[in-house]
């Protein structure tokens, strides 16, 4: 017995000095190809953009505490893993968008939400990203952004499995 707390503590003092290959300037035991803070940060520098997230469309609202409790899920999980990460910076910088409009969503289709997001992608990308000083007009572009490529829409069967999911992973 006596050997295996040795080998675990050997073990334990060699990762008090590890220093990952290609190390993330925020966690030097973490390669920047694996921390998410680290990506997601070069990316929307790339992109010149100054700031990230998500678009979220909810079409479903028959269960006003399951979806409540989804966005404190979604979001707690954001915030922990760029605290694991030490990218409190970049979380800073993230906005989600959630459309929730009972009138506009409950219970749209896919192409309704498609529809939508990019007529709101053409738009928003210059509303959110044009930076200070940027006045000659010229435009800011998508990138690669998912934030402008991408949506999440959240319907009765994606919230149930997304909140049994989430409950079964935090037990």
């Amino acid at each position: 017995m006596a050997e295996d707390t040795t080998s675990h503590d050997a073990f334990l003092e060699r990762m008090k000095n590890f220093v990952a290959e290609d190390p993330s300037p925020r966690n030097p035991r973490v390669s920047t190809q694996s921390s998410p803070a680290d990506r997601i940060e070069a990316q929307y520098q790339a992109d010149g953009h100054k700031t990230w997230g998500y678009v979220i469309y909810r079409t479903t609202y028959e269960d006003e505490a399951a979806w409540t409790e989804f966005m404190r899920r979604l979001r707690f999980w954001a915030a922990d893993n760029m605290e694991f990460f030490n990218g409190q910076d970049v979380l800073n910088k993230m906005t989600w968008t959630v459309f929730d409009d009972k009138e506009s969503f409950d219970d749209a289709n896919v192409a309704t939400i498609r529809h939508h997001f990019r007529n709101w992608a053409e738009t928003a990308v210059q509303r959110e990203q044009q930076q200070p000083g940027q006045v000659d007009g010229t435009p800011v572009g998508m990138g690669r952004s998912p934030r402008y490529r991408y949506c999440v829409q959240v319907d009765a069967e994606a919230l149930k499995s997304a909140i049994t999911c989430l409950t079964l992973s935090i037990r």
